[in-house]
């Protein structure tokens, strides 16, 4: 029986869709047994806690979302790890991720099919989902001859939120 390690919160669909994909493919392809640790589980005992879980439990792989510290503290597992990234992609694992410009680019059709003629875009600066969704969203309004617009943040606060304002009021209508 192959054991998974699972480091995966069950806060967001995606995250559940994730794990019934996972069980799902399990059951049609082998067994599998699975593990998942707690998302405080981390905080409480860090990347060395990890390591150490998965050496005591002998797993074969490792599926979650990790920090950069801990890809690190994982090269010396010597078993498979599936990343699910937000800040950044790894060069070092497999991703598991979406196609952020692809989502982009969609977006940006469907404006285009109502006919708008500016395009706007809300990010947050040096995070891979965001990043990217931008970049296909920018590529594709250029491509369909609109007026590009965006405004990226390195964090929400009272400040960023002000000036966010300010650039939506600033933006041409429609």
């Amino acid at each position: 029986m192959i054991k998974i390690l699972l480091l995966v919160d069950y806060s967001s669909e995606f995250d559940r869709k994730l794990l019934r994909g996972l069980v799902k493919y399990s059951k049609e392809n082998g067994s599998w047994l699975f593990y998942r640790l707690p998302s405080y589980y981390i905080a409480m005992y860090g990347e060395q806690g990890i390591l150490k879980w998965a050496k005591e439990w002998k797993a074969d792989a490792i599926i979650g979302r990790l920090n950069n510290d801990t890809i690190d503290l994982l090269k010396g597992l010597k078993i498979p790890v599936v990343l699910q990234n937000y800040h950044q992609r790894s060069v070092t694992y497999s991703n598991l991720t979406g196609d952020y410009r692809g989502t982009g680019e969609m977006a940006a059709q469907f404006f285009f099919k109502r006919r708008y003629r500016n395009y706007a875009y809300f990010g947050v600066n040096g995070v891979v989902w965001s990043d990217e969704r931008c970049e296909g969203y920018c590529q594709e309004v250029k491509r369909i001859g609109g007026n590009f617009f965006s405004f990226k943040s390195d964090k929400l606060e009272e400040k960023s939120r002000m000036e966010v304002s300010q650039w939506l009021q600033q933006l041409p209508k429609p």
